[in-house]
């Protein structure tokens, strides 16, 4: 299986915003959405911090604010990741 430690963009790419997924090796990751991830200098902190962990066909995310969550892993590719929440299905892209 590839690794899943990287940060990830959500497909499709929007030009004024976006969302980033990063999974760290420590375990630790950081869900970030809105425009300052295109323009980080603008100050604005629009994200949420978590732990992570995966175990077989699924990942899960324990963000401080929140009840944990539980993403089924679709598939990943070299440049790809497919991820299933909450009956939707969701592509990221390395970047």
């Amino acid at each position: 299986m590839l690794p899943l430690t990287h940060a990830w963009s959500r497909a499709p790419y929007s030009k004024d915003s976006s969302t980033v997924l990063r999974l760290e090796p420590e375990r630790t990751a950081a869900w970030h959405s809105g425009a300052w991830v295109r323009y980080p200098t603008a100050g604005q902190q629009d994200y949420s911090e978590m732990m992570w962990y995966a175990g077989g066909r699924y990942i899960y995310m324990h963000f401080e604010e929140g009840s944990p969550q539980i993403w089924q892993i679709i598939q990943i590719l070299p440049d790809e990741l497919r991820l299933r929440h909450a009956k939707r299905d969701y592509t990221f892209k390395r970047i």
